[in-house]
């Protein structure tokens, strides 16, 4: 056996503790991906269904960070990014109707990257969302995630007023909405249509039914139309006749939810996501009998078109011009296109190819058949806590009684029981004492006490310097 010398040992030595930084560094080969997104993007795209970046973070050894905003602050801050002279956001999600000119011009094109790299199938795209991101002939962004409008109707109410089928024309859809505006038997008065009222889309959904439109591909308003002009006209006359809410211009996206969970609403229209919002079992009293269906054609069109031609608004994945890593991003939208992770996002999701709407139709069937019914797990305070109240034992009536503890609802999982733990609390410094009060015991008993004589006046001391001796 050979000796070991120093030289070889210290040799041995820089080997092995050079080696976890060599690792170190084929793990991290850069700094994380910048996407700017939405909330509900970075949900769908790291759900339930498993991470869609977790192959091209595997892949290329660099994470995805996430920076995510709600709709307008969102724009205003990528558009921000986009006109420094560099920026670290390396991808960026931009709503369809801000793919304008102006903000074209921030944003790397496309087309090279589509004909020397494609994403898988792209023919399989829907080619009117390609065509919406394209603007004066150059692409500026990949559709990833959109919203169709849709009719939603309440197949009980619609059957409580003699309908037994949804409106198949916009005529219909007025007649019907009229008729389904009443107090029903449990006292909750209902209007026949609502929708969001701080947004403008849904007018054009309208609109579509007499092929109308507010703005055309090539940027030119068309708001005084004959096909705006009857949208507008239909939302006045149901709102005269009391069809439509009051408060409509008040109403948001969550209250029209609320409305046609509620039963206060009999048809809504929005995107055809809400669905399964309105279906939910735990908020919904009308669960499993809110449908949806396209929008109907008006009756003048009916042997053009068999329903209302579709407004669609959506997402896509764009690049800033300044960035510095366009190579890098366009690979992380390539994988975000593949039709494995398309399937994925679109069960929780809106669809961007054919395939993978059929695929996701078949994927809901067969879990909807094998999946249990989900508990409906409660949360909060119950409402089988005890209520202070007086007690007739102790004889004390106090203002305001002692506050019970509250106490927390929670589900066991492996008995599937339920519980409650208590929450501490302050005790309540708001009791006062009450005069004794005693219960009365019936019979009565029999009185002890000579009977009650009236009440003597009473005297004062002039009463009582003038008065007669009792001889007198």
């Amino acid at each position: 056996m050979a000796p070991i010398d120093r030289r070889t040992l210290l040799t041995a030595a820089g080997a092995a503790l050079a080696a976890p930084k060599l690792a170190f560094g084929q793990a991290a080969k850069g700094p994380p991906l910048q996407v700017f997104a939405h909330r509900v993007h970075k949900t769908v795209a790291t759900g339930q269904s498993g991470d869609v970046t977790a192959p091209w973070t595997a892949e290329t050894g660099i994470a995805v960070e996430w920076t995510t905003f709600d709709t307008g602050p969102l724009q205003e801050r990528l558009f921000r990014e986009a006109s420094l002279s560099q920026t670290s956001v390396d991808v960026g999600f931009i709503v369809n109707t801000q793919a304008v000119p102006r903000t074209a011009e921030l944003f790397e094109p496309l087309d090279d990257y589509m004909r020397n790299d494609p994403p898988e199938d792209v023919a399989d795209i829907f080619p009117g969302l390609i065509d919406g991101m394209t603007v004066a002939g150059k692409l500026i962004a990949i559709p990833v995630r959109h919203a169709s409008s849709g009719l939603h109707w309440n197949t009980e109410i619609l059957a409580e007023r003699g309908f037994p089928t949804p409106p198949a024309t916009m005529e219909e859809l007025v007649e019907v909405a009229k008729a389904t505006t009443y107090r029903r038997a449990d006292g909750t008065n209902c209007v026949g249509l609502c929708m969001p009222g701080v947004t403008y889309p849904n007018v054009i959904d309208i609109a579509r039914a007499w092929d109308g439109d507010f703005i055309t591909k090539d940027f030119k308003v068309v708001a005084d139309q004959e096909g705006m002009l009857n949208a507008i006209r239909l939302l006045r006359g149901l709102f005269e006749a009391g069809a439509f809410p009051r408060n409509f211009s008040a109403l948001t996206t969550e209250e029209v939810a609320t409305w046609m969970q509620q039963g206060r609403a009999a048809m809504a229209l929005q995107s055809m996501g809400r669905n399964r919002i309105f279906n939910d079992p735990q908020k919904s009293k009308f669960a499993g009998k809110i449908m949806t269906g396209a929008v109907p054609i008006s009756q003048t069109l009916k042997d053009r078109y068999p329903v209302a031609p579709a407004k669609v608004e959506f997402w896509g994945l764009a690049i800033p011009k300044n960035s510095t890593r366009k190579d890098l991003a366009w690979s992380f939208i390539k994988a975000m296109l593949t039709k494995d992770a398309t399937l994925k996002t679109t069960r929780r999701s809106r669809v961007i190819r054919a395939s993978s709407s059929r695929s996701c139709r078949r994927w809901r069937r067969r879990s909807s058949a094998r999946s249990p019914t989900r508990p409906r797990w409660s949360s909060g305070r119950s409402s089988s806590l005890p209520i202070p109240r007086t007690s007739a034992r102790r004889g004390i009536l106090s203002a305001t009684c002692p506050r019970p503890p509250r106490r927390r609802r929670w589900r066991s999982t492996a008995t599937g029981r339920c519980a409650s733990r208590p929450i501490p609390t302050r005790p309540s410094k708001r009791t006062i004492p009450m005069p004794q009060w005693k219960p009365r015991r019936w019979p009565p008993r029999a009185s002890t006490c000579p009977p009650s004589t009236s009440r003597p006046a009473p005297t004062t001391s002039s009463s009582r310097r003038h008065r007669l001796p009792s001889s007198a």
